[in-house]
């Protein structure tokens, strides 16, 4: 194993983790693995079509993280990799479902492995494994917006040859964890934790009363390369437009905005031609940015998981970097509301009924529920796969979890306990101690914190808007 890992990838060991991870896939034993952000998680699956000469098929969640998986493997001298998705050409599309067996390493989303042009093709092949990228997404998106990640358990059981399953995440709690053995039908996987402390992160958790103060002072007066996460996409675009009119090289991010505009800026912060970047959580995974400095939520993640994946994009290069998080007393409601938007409801599945009955179009029907495309995918999927009262059980069960996930978050934010520790203890991690650890255990002075806040009751869109006249 050791001497195929230098052959082709130029390492002289493995990682803590990494060989028990392969050596178990090798065996054909399913594997879950939580590894923290850098950590070498792709290796796990990289490896294997040489160790084992055959291919490996990875579903993964965002065309922009599998771009940059497919660059990586092509600059180690691999041609036969390749990533379906909606940006190849129609050319493109008959070459490569002419040579699909000839690839090694085939990249797709769940929608493509169940849905398009390559969905028998992909049915057909062998494949020593299948990764499942980002494996916590099954849980985080599928109920909600992404059912086809519900259907990829089913899918692989339907393979001639099943072969074995690695779900690879950085972050997974133990009902996690369950969700991706049930979802994904696993066999008594094996699970393998690295080591989920950061100590180069500090935790910095404030309750302000204005977030819009500490947030303006704080970019302009550091200095390192960072993400502002917010709520809302407006929020992103005003925070980004009033920086960039302070002469600061920012700008925002988030789904609604053009594909190619999202590619554009992505590459702009990783070449270092942008500093901040103000953004919804679209963004960031996959970002391989070594050096970014500081994380900040400008409001309350809607969850532990979403907080760790986040602030882990923070330090990756082993140095200093800070977490920076500003919530307010209103922000535990607030959340909850936003968080309400996305979720089914029973009451919707009978109005979604009532105007099919009465004949409506899809677009008539959206329209009327004022609902998007991805909303009405779920509610179609959930009436072709369940039942009533077995849609009307998992409607309970996502509804009472995101509740329970944004209680405890706020329950942290306003304890006395360690930070670090009590997110240790969340994803079954030994606690530790370090002197640069975070705002509970031991406050680190900053030069931003020294300036008076003036506290305003305004909004933060009235703020914006008079800076701007």
């Amino acid at each position: 194993m050791e001497k195929v890992l230098q052959q082709y990838f130029h390492y002289s060991s493995f990682r803590p983790g990494q060989k028990e991870v392969i050596a178990s896939i090798a065996r054909g034993e399913d594997v879950i693995g939580l590894f923290p952000t850098s950590m070498g998680k792709s290796l796990c699956y990289e490896i294997l079509p040489y160790l084992l000469s055959g291919r490996v098929l990875i579903i993964s969640p965002l065309i922009s993280l599998m771009e940059d998986q497919v660059r990586r493997i092509k600059q180690r001298g691999e041609k036969r990799v390749v990533a379906l998705t909606s940006q190849l050409t129609q050319a493109e599309r008959q070459l490569v479902k002419s040579q699909l067996s000839q690839y090694r390493y085939i990249f797709c989303s769940p929608e493509i492995l169940m849905k398009s042009e390559f969905a028998t093709a992909l049915q057909s092949l062998t494949y020593n494994a299948i990764t499942l990228d980002e494996a916590h997404c099954i849980s985080q998106w599928g109920y909600d917006f992404r059912p086809e990640y519900l259907q990829v358990g089913q899918w692989i059981q339907q393979l001639l040859k099943r072969p074995p399953i690695l779900a690879l995440t950085a972050t997974a709690h133990h009902e996690t964890v369950e969700e991706l053995r049930y979802w994904l039908k696993m066999k008594e996987p094996k699970i393998f934790r690295g080591e989920m402390n950061r100590p180069n992160l500090y935790y910095d958790i404030r309750k302000v009363t204005s977030p819009f103060e500490i947030l303006t002072q704080y970019v302009e007066q550091v200095s390192g390369d960072g993400i502002v996460y917010v709520r809302t996409r407006k929020k992103a675009e005003a925070y980004a437009e009033y920086f960039i009119q302070r002469g600061i090289a920012a700008a925002s991010y988030h789904g609604g905005m053009d594909r190619q505009d999202r590619s554009l800026i992505q590459q702009q912060f990783l070449r270092g031609e942008l500093d901040w970047i103000f953004a919804t959580s679209a963004f960031g995974m996959g970002i391989d940015k070594p050096d970014i400095r500081h994380v900040i939520h400008e409001s309350i993640p809607l969850s532990f998981e979403q907080y760790v994946q986040e602030v882990g994009r923070a330090g990756r290069d082993g140095q200093n970097a800070r977490c920076l998080l500003l919530y307010k007393e209103a922000d535990l409601e607030e959340a909850q509301l936003f968080s309400n938007n996305y979720l089914l409801t029973n009451e919707l599945f009978e109005e979604y009924n009532r105007y099919r009955s009465a004949c409506k179009s899809e677009e008539e029907v959206m329209k009327l529920l004022r609902i998007e495309p991805s909303f009405l995918e779920i509610i179609k999927f959930y009436e072709t796969h369940y039942s009533k009262e077995e849609r009307a059980q998992l409607i309970r069960k996502n509804a009472d979890n995101k509740k329970r996930q944004l209680e405890l978050i706020f329950h942290w934010l306003t304890s006395e306990v360690c930070y670090r520790n009590a997110l240790l203890t969340y994803f079954h991690s030994e606690g530790v101690s370090q002197e640069r650890c975070c705002s509970n255990c031991h406050e680190i002075e900053e030069h931003f914190e020294d300036t008076a806040v003036k506290v305003s009751n305004s909004s933060w869109e009235e703020r914006l808007q008079q800076m701007f006249q």
